[in-house]
């Protein structure tokens, strides 16, 4: 993951430097790309 965080370690430290709106649109992001990825393994 990013910067060889855990997955939850990743989520608290974005939490923390994000506003939720902010948060919650990257989780977001977070989420299409990881399904991006699934369609074209």
């Amino acid at each position: 993951a990013l910067h060889g965080l855990g997955p939850d370690e990743v989520k608290a430290l974005m939490r923390q430097n994000l506003k939720p709106g902010s948060y919650r649109a990257w989780r977001r992001r977070v989420r299409a790309f990881a399904d991006r990825r699934e369609v074209y393994k």
